[in-house]
């Protein structure tokens, strides 16, 4: 990752990003996630799961479970990132969202989406009108 150096000169330094390794259980019926954005309307300003970043990741869903994202679920974000997404929840049975265990509100990005770094710069991301045109 390349920060400013802090001399106010426009120089930076690179900083190697730790590799970890993490796992999150969702579970229990009932049970509700929900990954929103802090502005309106680019996943640059959040709403987004990701899952191996820079190391390996894994989230496990089960029960009557819900997880909503109003943007991408990432697996596997950087070269040496890894990441799963085990869903084996149960259906829902009522409420507004009944049926749907997993809500992906735009992309789902699997391994090697980035060569560089997640998320793309903005000149190289395609905007929503130009996916929806592709998909």
């Amino acid at each position: 990752m390349t920060v400013p150096d802090g001399l106010n000169d426009g120089g930076t330094v690179t900083v190697p990003l730790a590799a970890s390794n993490g796992t999150l259980a969702i579970a229990g019926n009932g049970t509700s996630v929900s990954i929103n954005q802090t502005q309106c309307c680019d996943s640059i300003y959040g709403g987004n799961l990701i899952v191996g970043f820079n190391g390996t990741g894994a989230v496990t869903q089960t029960d009557q479970s819900t997880v909503y994202m109003d943007h991408n679920l990432v697996l596997g974000a950087n070269s040496d990132g890894s990441g799963s997404y085990t869903l084996s929840a149960t259906s829902i049975t009522n409420g507004a969202n009944s049926g749907y265990n997993l809500t992906v509100g735009s992309d789902l990005d699997i391994g090697g989406v980035q060569t560089g770094s997640y998320p793309p710069p903005d000149n190289t991301r395609p905007r929503t009108a130009d996916r929806a045109r592709s998909s």
